[in-house]
C-alpha cells in the first residue's frame, strides 16, 4: 500500500524480467567455476569438489546438482519465451516450477555451506556458493513480481 492507502500494482515488463532472469542464471553458471571451498590459500571450484576422492558424502555432488538445475531453469525460461505467450494456468505453472527450482538451488547451497566437511574442518564456503545463492535469489525475486500477474490472468480467462 502506498501513502494514500491504494494498492500498488507492479507490472512486469517481460523484456526486463527476462534479462534479470538470465542475469541470475548467468551468476549461477559462473559460480560453478568459482571457489566453492577454501582452505587457507587453497581453493577448489565446484567441479573440483565434486571429484574429491577423500569423501563419499553426497554433499560433494551439490555443485553438479546446482549446475543441472541451472540448465533446467534455462530450458524452462527458453520455453516460456519461445511459446506463443503462455497465459493463465500455463504461465502460472511455469513460474511456480521455476520458483521451486530457484528455492532448491538456495537450499542446496545452504546445505553445502553447512556440510560437516566444509563447516567442521577449517574449510570455508567460497564465493561460488554465495554467487549461486545470489543468482537464485534474483531469479526468485523476478518470479515474485510475475506470479501475481499470472494469477490475475488465470482468473480473467476462466
Amino acid at each position: 500500500l502506498n501513502r494514500m492507502g491504494e494498492m500498488l500494482v507492479i507490472r512486469s515488463d517481460s523484456r526486463m524480467t527476462n534479462l534479470l532472469t538470465i542475469a541470475g542464471m548467468m551468476l549461477i553458471a559462473v559460480a560453478i567455476f568459482m571457489a566453492w571451498g577454501t582452505f587457507g590459500t587453497v581453493s577448489k571450484t565446484g567441479f573440483d569438489i565434486s571429484s574429491l576422492k577423500t569423501t563419499n558424502d553426497w554433499e560433494k555432488s551439490i555443485p553438479w546438482i546446482v549446475s543441472i538445475i541451472r540448465a533446467a531453469l534455462l530450458l524452462l525460461k527458453t520455453a516460456s519465451v519461445i511459446m506463443p505467450s503462455p497465459a493463465g494456468r500455463d504461465r502460472l505453472f511455469m513460474l511456480v516450477i521455476f520458483s521451486l527450482m530457484a528455492v532448491a538451488v538456495i537450499a542446496l547451497c545452504l546445505l553445502f555451506q553447512n556440510w560437516s566437511m566444509v563447516k567442521g574442518s577449517g574449510v570455508h564456503a567460497g564465493a561460488g556458493v554465495w554467487m549461486a545463492i545470489l543468482g537464485a535469489i534474483i531469479c526468485l525475486a523476478v518470479n515474485a513480481v510475475e506470479i501475481p500477474a499470472a494469477m490475475n490472468e488465470g482468473t480473467e480467462t476462466d
